[in-house]
């Protein structure tokens, strides 16, 4: 999500702390580009790479929740993931995996 979006959640939800996509402006118009890491699919990744070494944290106590097989990578590096309301091909690898899959009503 953008993070000019994120921050309105964020304050909603009183998070001090957030990583969203950094759209690109000139002269006070966005140019439809981003700038620095796109957290999706490897990028989230590289984001939870930048967390983890700001907090000296480990792979393996992290949990990652994802609903869609982009976010594979980021599930097959944490030492908890789970599939929330996984579209197929996740659902798939979760299973290959015996990952934990949840589902919830929205």
């Amino acid at each position: 999500m953008p993070e000019f979006l994120l921050n309105n959640f964020a304050e909603f939800l009183k998070v001090s702390e957030y990583y969203g996509s950094v759209m690109e402006t000139k002269d006070s118009r966005f140019t439809g580009k981003t700038v620095g890491v796109f957290p999706i699919v490897r990028g989230k990744v590289e984001v939870v790479e930048q967390i983890i070494e700001k907090y000296n944290l480990d792979w393996q106590n992290v949990t990652a929740y994802a609903d869609h097989y982009h976010d594979r990578f980021l599930l097959q590096k944490v030492g908890l993931p789970v599939a929330v309301n996984p579209d197929e091909k996740l659902k798939a690898l979760a299973e290959h995996n015996n990952w934990r899959i949840e589902y919830f009503d929205i």
